[in-house]
């Protein structure tokens, strides 16, 4: 059997989040952006003229998507992919001269769009509402 924890009230639908699936997604989304970041950080150079995003940046994108759509769906999720982009398009215009491609500015929004599959597929296999 496994721990479940019940948020619920006596008037409206009880919502189940189930602590192991949950964590297990995060983890997942944690590991995809560890992954991406790894790559990037691998060949983003060194010194004062490295590229911008790399572990750090694609783990953060990572988890800001997972726990978006684990807090408040599909709206918060929209929410956080559009702050990355804005992130992203910032970070190319001020890089555009040195590096004039958009390839790691695009799988920083695709990271942050990847990493919700974990945890939307566990949470609605749970009970959830979405």
């Amino acid at each position: 059997m496994s721990p479940r924890r019940s948020l619920s009230s006596s008037r409206g639908p009880s919502l189940v989040v189930t602590v192991g699936p949950l964590l297990f997604g995060l983890a997942v989304a944690f590991a995809i952006g560890l992954l991406i970041g790894a790559d990037r950080e691998r060949v983003k150079g060194a010194g004062p003229s490295r590229a911008a995003a790399g572990l750090r940046t694609f783990t953060v994108a990572s988890l800001s998507g997972a726990v978006a759509v684990t807090v408040g769906g599909e709206i918060v999720l929209a929410a956080a992919i559009l702050g990355v982009i804005a992130m992203a398009a910032l970070s190319y215009a001020l890089t555009k001269d040195e590096d004039p491609g958009i390839t790691t500015e695009a799988t920083l929004v695709l990271t942050t769009c990847w990493a919700r599959l974990p945890c939307a597929s566990r949470l609605s296999r749970s009970g959830s509402a979405f």
